[in-house]
């Protein structure tokens, strides 16, 4: 404040937080604090009732599948008792037990066979793989006795040669 400027009239003046207050409403705009206050408890309300809302949805939706559980059973009972009871008055049981025996004789000794062959392919094939197991152990162990030759030549092809080195330098002069 400059001299010429008279001192601020505390009576004109709005107190310093009732200013802050002016100036955050016209920042907001039309929408005051109470009104987010406000807001913010109807989208709680709105929320609860949705979740209510999709509990009551799952029991109705659980209650429908039992009943439609319940009369699929019922209807399929219903079709079997029906399925039994035409089976019985017209005698054909037992003609369908002789049917499936001896269908059931004949099945079985065929698939035996079928199988006994598969088995005895698989056999051969297991043994073939045995075969190839052991020779490849041994040609890992030929080639592992091979390799440690080669090592003990080359062992004694070094140590042949730093005598030789030695021997070299010893005889130049100012050798060691």
């Amino acid at each position: 404040m400059g001299a010429s400027e008279p001192p601020p009239d505390p009576q004109r003046e709005p107190p310093r937080r009732e200013r802050e207050v002016v100036r955050e409403r016209s920042r907001l705009g039309p929408l005051v604090v109470e009104d987010f206050k406000s807001l913010r408890r109807w989208l709680a309300l709105l929320g609860a009732l949705a979740v209510l809302a999709t509990a009551v949805a799952i029991y109705a939706l659980l209650q429908n599948e039992d009943s439609a559980d319940k009369g699929r059973v019922n209807q399929l009972e219903r079709r079997l008792d029906e399925a039994q009871q035409r089976l019985q008055r017209t005698g054909e049981e037992s003609d369908v037990n002789k049917l499936e025996e001896s269908t059931a004789g004949k099945a079985e000794e065929s698939d035996l066979r079928r199988v006994g062959t598969q088995l005895s392919r698989l056999d051969k094939r297991l043994r073939r793989v045995e075969r190839d197991v052991v020779d490849a152990i041994d040609t890992a162990a030929g080639t592992g006795r091979a390799v440690e030759r080669v090592g003990d030549r080359a062992d004694g092809r070094v140590t042949e040669l730093s005598k030789r080195l030695d021997a070299v330098e010893d005889r130049q002069p100012g050798g060691n």
